[in-house]
């Protein structure tokens, strides 16, 4: 029996993200997610589940205060790791060290995210490449590449007003601006 994750935070809307918590039965730790997160994953986080509203579910943050219901609203932008990222910052949390964030591809065009949505994924055509973090140029989507483009963006914006240290922890994938790398 695997030993439950104590103190981890899992933040994801998709469903097929579901596969990763298949054949579990409680997970350690809390379940962080928006409104629109897939219901099956709740049941592993028993009464540890904290919902968030985002600016693209606007609405549902209005009927949350027309209820004088108290919420946090976290940004959210194509990728989960932006909500993680501004969760930690939310939390004040001085260090914050980002596990696994890749968003490239190997040159065979296989995914290096491994059980994950994206495990066995081979992108036939339109890879491009953008600064890598070990390499200096790696193969990604053009999706993944606006992912990186926000995320960017998100770390240029809050770098300065917050003063919190970031730093990749990763083995490859690809470059973002603000964050240290440091090898796992």
């Amino acid at each position: 029996m695997e030993k439950p994750l104590a103190s981890s935070i899992f933040v994801d809307s998709d469903p097929k993200v579901y596969k990763q918590f298949e054949g579990l039965n409680k997970i350690g730790g809390y379940l962080l997610g928006t409104h629109t997160l897939f219901t099956g994953i709740y049941q592993h986080f028993q009464d540890k589940s904290i919902c968030f509203s985002s600016i693209a579910s606007s609405t549902f943050s209005d009927w949350l205060i027309d209820g004088n219901i108290d919420h946090g609203c976290l940004n959210v932008g194509g990728t989960v790791a932006l909500s993680a990222l501004d969760c930690a910052i939310s939390f004040s949390f001085r260090n914050i060290f980002v596990f696994g964030l890749d968003l490239a591809y190997a040159e065979d065009g296989t995914s290096h995210a491994k059980n994950s949505m994206y495990d066995g994924h081979r992108a036939q055509t339109g890879l491009i490449e953008i600064p890598g973090n070990w390499n200096k140029k790696v193969k990604t989507t053009k999706q993944f590449a606006h992912y990186v483009e926000i995320l960017n963006g998100y770390l240029t914006e809050n770098i300065s007003r917050h003063g919190n240290n970031f730093y990749n922890v990763n083995k490859s994938g690809a470059q973002f601006k603000h964050l240290e790398l440091i090898s796992p």
